[in-house]
């Protein structure tokens, strides 16, 4: 299974758009903090790293939380 398929199974395509939507967002907020291409490699790897695992469920807590600092990192650059 991978994350977009468990997303739109256990959540609709709700959670679906809504983990699309969180990428999209970071994505364009790199270019709001100090190193914007480290932010964008680590938001590719998780789109990627979606289509083939579920970095988001489980075992793969730390890639969740490596985008959850990437993202409030750059929260607080941007303000």
């Amino acid at each position: 299974h991978h994350q977009y398929l468990l997303m739109a199974s256990e959540g609709g395509l709700v959670a679906l758009a809504l983990l699309v939507a969180w990428f999209a967002l970071m994505w364009r907020h790199s270019k709001a903090t100090a190193s914007p291409s480290a932010l964008k490699g680590v938001v590719l790897l998780a789109v990627v790293m979606s289509l083939f695992n579920c970095p988001f469920y489980g075992v793969g807590l730390g890639e969740m939380l490596l985008l959850l600092f990437a993202t409030l990192q750059t929260q607080t650059d941007h303000a």
